[in-house]
């Protein structure tokens, strides 16, 4: 009986990606964790396959434990919060726990990740992809100022929880639901990142960071990456994700992946469900963009774009390799990851992958 368990979170709307990441994780060979996926909703349809799933389906009611105050959007709906209370959902024997986002694709094993001591911090977590985009001072000064208004004074220390691994005992012994309804009190209606914001506050200064193979962020693709640090989770942290197949321009292997997965699981319908009205316009729009490119004015859109994505590329690479001098990887100091500095050094000399 293993005291591990891979948790993952859902509404209706996005059960069919939930179900076929649960079941990737369920078919792991010689796995050493249990698979949780807990639902909001009453979806008879999603009901009649939960009885035959190959990992447990919980449902959940969390109104008593979400407080008025929590914020939500189109990107952000409130089974994002309720990854907060995996310490309450699970049962006591389970005592390291590795959250997931719907988003995401596992490329390789993951029970190597619950050996992983944890050294007293309550979870272990990966730099979030956002310092990419603060390629100048000043808005790396916006940035900065934001975190501490909403009182997250360290803006070089702010995770993405799309994947987290947490150690459960240390969660059961917080009131998790007290402090996200402080923190909502005071800062509700000014988060931008909502529940990622409150988990950056609730463990400011505690967590332990890993390499990103273990969440590898979209923005940091294209360029080789990836492979040089033989990514086990990517994560697709963009608004348009591998199943929006007509807007979707981050590299057709990443559909081909998701395709293969998605027939596994016979969800036949829901890529043509999960198509927007917006979609056709945009993606009539891309290819007209691609054709006239060698116009001036187009040309010149397409040279800022690869401009912003090498420099995405460069501040990367060097966010990397000074972690590495820091030697700030959990995973890379207990050899579960080898990273080679010379290799990523050399992905400066490679192409970008536009987009």
């Amino acid at each position: 009986m293993t005291s591990n368990a891979v948790c993952v979170f859902c509404d209706d709307n996005y059960y069919p990606p939930a179900d076929i990441l649960c079941r990737q994780l369920a078919a792991e060979a010689d796995k050493t964790f249990d698979v949780f996926l807990f639902v909001e909703g009453r979806n008879e349809r999603h009901a009649e396959r939960a009885e035959r799933a190959p990992y447990f389906v919980r449902r959940i009611d969390m109104d008593t434990l979400i407080p008025p105050g929590a914020q939500f959007s189109r990107r952000i709906s409130r089974p994002a919060y309720n990854r907060l209370f995996m310490g309450l959902l699970l049962e006591e024997r389970y005592t390291k726990a590795l959250y997931l986002d719907c988003d995401v694709a596992v490329w390789g094993p993951v029970s190597a990740l619950f050996d992983l001591d944890l050294q007293g911090a309550p979870l272990a977590a990966v730099q979030d992809c956002g310092f990419v985009k603060q390629g100048t001072p000043e808005i790396r000064k916006r940035w900065n100022d934001y975190l501490a208004s909403v009182e997250i004074p360290d803006g070089q220390r702010y995770f993405n929880s799309g994947m987290l691994l947490a150690d459960l005992t240390a969660w059961r012994a917080r009131d998790m639901a007290g402090l996200m309804a402080g923190y909502m009190a005071r800062h509700g209606a000014r988060l931008t990142g909502m529940d990622q914001d409150t988990l950056n506050f609730i463990f400011q200064g505690e967590w332990a960071e890993l390499s990103p193979r273990w969440n590898f962020q979209l923005l940091w693709s294209g360029f080789g990456l990836e492979e040089a640090i033989d990514t086990r989770i990517f994560h697709y942290v963009d608004n348009i994700k591998p199943w929006h197949d007509l807007v979707f321009t981050w590299g057709s292997h990443h559909m081909e992946d998701f395709n293969q997965r998605l027939q596994t699981a016979a969800w036949p319908d829901f890529v043509v469900g999960a198509r927007r009205a917006d979609h056709s316009k945009r993606f009539v729009k891309w290819r007209l963009r691609q054709a006239l490119r060698w116009i001036p004015l187009v040309g010149q859109r397409f040279e800022r774009e690869n401009r912003q994505r090498r420099q995405y590329r460069d501040l990367t690479i060097a966010h990397v390799l000074q972690a590495l001098q820091d030697e700030r990887y959990l995973d890379v100091r207990a050899g579960l990851t080898a990273i080679d500095p010379m290799a990523i050094t050399k992905l400066a000399q490679n192409r970008v992958r536009e987009i």
